[in-house]
């Protein structure tokens, strides 16, 4: 009886801790380091993250201080590295940005910075990974290049294995007198690199080697947008059929049909509400899981507009949710779909939304936490 007693205790025990760890979440906070808040509060790092399921609260646990302006962030094939952009326009004194790379403790979710690489150009503002998550993408936004980088055996990063410089500008007198890469994604087959240049007005397709880590232009598969929209950010749905694009300087979200390599244009669409009369520029833009969903950020309206998928990929404007601060640069989406974090960045907080599991519109948990000048959400996919 004795035995017995002991070993329920031991279940009970068990079942307890598996409880308590799907209750958490953990996510990652990139922010700017440089910065001061009025108080005088600085980001040290990498922010530490968790979320509680029960009720949408948030705590920042532990940040990372051996990197300055971590504005953009990844994490590696099962979790084990992290990635992250260093976004300055030079890194000892070397006239680039740099990304480091973080070995995740598997049990905290804590940082050890372990190696240190150029990006290839000024001003690195997005880091990714391709299909197979043997190479990492980067897109210099202050230098006009992207940049892949082979991932090695113990998951640091290699020289560069191919590196373009894009050439061109658009219209806008002061945002587009060069070339900005501003994102750089993998295409649902890993077989192109897509990435919008907000300088040109042009989305950039390169034909992608996974074997060689190669990129090699296809300019008749680029997309040119309207002249002064800036492309930011590219997202594909779950399934692979559609892209989402930030129109940044236009506020709007722009869809494709994706085959092989080719976006179709299927229609743009407003982000703000009627009658708004302000400043406003797009950033984030992201699909819900099950990809009936699309979200993007408005900086200006300080909100986030929610987009329905109807038949053939075309959208519906449903919703408009304030994000209960300032300046919201980025938000992320947990794995399962049940909640949102929005970054904002000038009101230093975070905020949270449940998702609507139906409609896929955010309600809010009236749940804040402050942090020095968030300015990216990343959570750790499960199922790479």
């Amino acid at each position: 009886m004795k035995r017995l007693r002991v070993l329920l205790t031991a279940v009970c025990c068990f079942w307890w801790v598996i409880g308590a760890y799907a209750d958490t979440i953990r996510f990652y906070c990139g922010a700017y380091t440089r910065s001061e808040t009025p108080s005088g509060d600085k980001a040290d790092g990498i922010g530490i993250g968790s979320l509680q399921v029960t009720d949408g609260s948030m705590q920042i646990t532990d940040e990372s201080s051996s990197i300055s302006n971590p504005s953009h962030l990844c994490v590696g094939v099962k979790g084990h590295f992290l990635y992250s952009v260093s976004e300055v326009g030079s890194h000892d004194g070397l006239g680039e940005g740099s990304v480091s790379t973080f070995r995740v403790d598997p049990t905290t979710g804590g940082l050890e910075k372990i190696d240190l690489i150029r990006s290839y150009g000024s001003g690195p503002a997005y880091v990714s990974l391709d299909g197979s998550g043997k190479y990492v993408l980067v897109a210099n936004y202050g230098g006009g290049t992207v940049a892949v980088l082979p991932v090695q055996d113990d998951g640091t990063l290699g020289e560069a294995s191919s590196v373009m410089q894009h050439e061109g500008k658009s219209v806008h007198p002061s945002r587009q007198k060069a070339p900005h890469p501003h994102s750089i994604v993998s295409s649902p087959e890993n077989q192109f690199v897509f990435v919008p240049d907000l300088g040109m007005d042009r989305i950039v397709v390169y034909r992608f080697d996974p074997d060689t880590g190669n990129l090699t232009a296809r300019p008749q598969l680029d997309v040119t947008t309207p002249p002064g929209s800036g492309p930011r950010h590219i997202v594909f749905d779950p399934q692979g059929d559609f892209a989402y694009v930030s129109l940044e300087m236009t506020s709007e979200l722009a869809a494709y049909r994706y085959d092989k390599g080719k976006l179709v244009e299927i229609g743009r669409y407003s982000t703000l509400p009627e009658g708004f009369n302000g400043n406003n520029t797009t950033a984030e833009v992201r699909t819900a899981p099950d990809g009936k969903t699309v979200y993007i950020s408005n900086r200006g309206d300080d909100s986030i507009a929610v987009f329905r998928v109807l038949e053939e990929g075309t959208l519906k404007r449903v919703q408009i949710m304030s994000t209960g601060g300032q300046t919201p640069r980025n938000f992320g989406v947990e794995p399962k779909g049940e909640f949102l974090i929005a970054a904002n960045q000038n009101s230093h907080s975070l905020v949270s939304f449940r998702i609507d599991p139906e409609t896929g519109q955010l309600q809010p948990t009236g749940n804040r936490t402050e942090t020095p000048f968030p300015v990216l959400v990343c959570f750790p996919n499960p199922n790479r």
